[in-house]
């Protein structure tokens, strides 16, 4: 499931274990109740555990690219180096620039989506 964590500055989530077709729907209302262009994100993966389905997979693919105008950088943070693995693996599908940072490093990562878009 994702948690949203309140930030003024950028939009924010936790992921915490297996992620469902359902939790892409909640996470895509939350987005529209939210609307905007070029929003910088972090996403804490520290918690992810995985996808459930295939159906989950194709889920995330099609959120990043239907709602690719809503997002700026995207900065994943994680604990582990299959999630840093996996973020690089699935960086050249998405549309948006995207970066891993370990979890002692989430003042950087802010700083970074921060900095623009490109």
């Amino acid at each position: 499931m994702f948690e949203k964590i309140e930030d003024d500055e950028l939009l924010a989530v936790r992921v915490v274990g297996d992620l469902t077709k359902a939790d892409y729907s909640q996470l895509a209302e939350w987005l529209h109740e939210h609307p905007g262009r070029q929003r910088p994100v972090m996403v804490f993966i520290d918690g992810f555990s995985g996808w459930a389905s295939l159906g989950a997979v194709v889920e995330d693919l099609k959120m990043d690219w239907q709602d690719r105008d809503q997002f700026g950088r995207v900065a994943l943070i994680g604990t582990s180096g299959w999630q840093q693995a996996m973020s690089l693996l699935t960086a050249p599908l998405v549309p948006m620039k995207m970066k891993y940072f370990d979890l002692d490093h989430v003042r950087e990562a802010k700083a970074w989506v921060l900095e623009g878009s490109d």
